[in-house]
C-alpha cells in the first residue's frame, strides 16, 4: 500500500499484487475457520482496492 500512496506501482509490482489476489482467490474458499475466512476475504478486498486501478499485464 505504501508503494501506491507515493506514486503508484510499477509493472513489477502489478504484477505480484494480482497473482497474490489470484492465490487468495484460490485459498480463501478452502478455509473453514470463520475469523481465518474473514482475515483472507478482507485481505483480498484490500489487494483488489490497491489493484483496481491497474490492468494485469501478460508476461
Amino acid at each position: 500500500m505504501q508503494r501506491e500512496l507515493n506514486g503508484g506501482l510499477d509493472d513489477r509490482s502489478v504484477a505480484f499484487l494480482w497473482g497474490c489476489i489470484a492465490d487468495l482467490d484460490k485459498i480463501a474458499p478452502l478455509i473453514n475457520e470463520e475469523c481465518c475466512a474473514s482475515y483472507f476475504t478482507n485481505l483480498r478486498t484490500m489487494a483488489q482496492v490497491a489493484a483496481s486501478p491497474y490492468l494485469p499485464r501478460a508476461i
